[in-house]
């Protein structure tokens, strides 16, 4: 461990404080702490699908910023993510209903099939009751209206992760 050669640093230096190979301070503690428990948990691995670029790199931010350590994968389009859907295994998916080519909906239908325990929270603008409805009975573990608000999303994704991060 590499500790600063400097009196004065030593002086004030609480016994119970050690630095971390960043120069990060960490008190020494019997309990586990937060911090040491991210560490030891596995990550979540999220997957975010939405054709508007500044709604995705907002919400990866907000998301990354609010439930981070994590791994965040984004796409553009419902066919690259089936794509990234066969290649990983996702803990949840958040995916916008109206976008070109193939819509959340038909994303979800196609998630199911390779991943059905995989929760899928859809986002729209264009949400009315039928939508919903469908999206719902289709397997959506939630469905949020746009605009929503960053505690919104953050509290839904958040549930929605717990189970999985008591593994």
């Amino acid at each position: 461990m590499n500790r600063p050669i400097n009196d004065v640093w030593n002086s004030r230096r609480n016994p119970s404080m050690d630095l971390t190979e960043g120069g990060v301070m960490v008190e020494e503690s019997n309990s586990v702490s937060k911090a040491s428990h991210c560490a030891t948990r596995k990550l979540s691995r999220l997957l975010l699908v939405d054709d508007d670029p500044a709604l995705r790199d907002a919400l990866s931010d907000t998301i990354e910023f609010h439930l981070g350590p994590l791994t965040l994968d984004a796409s553009d389009s419902g066919t690259k993510a089936l794509d990234l859907v066969r290649a990983n295994g996702y803990d949840a998916m958040i995916v916008d209903v109206n976008m070109p080519n193939m819509n959340g909906l038909q994303f979800l239908t196609a998630v199911k099939h390779l991943q059905p325990h995989t929760p899928v929270l859809l986002i729209s603008a264009h949400a009315d009751e039928a939508i919903i409805t469908r999206a719902l009975e289709a397997g959506a573990s939630e469905f949020i209206p746009k605009p929503f608000d960053r505690d919104q999303i953050v509290s839904a994704v958040r549930h929605t992760l717990e189970p999985r991060s008591m593994d």
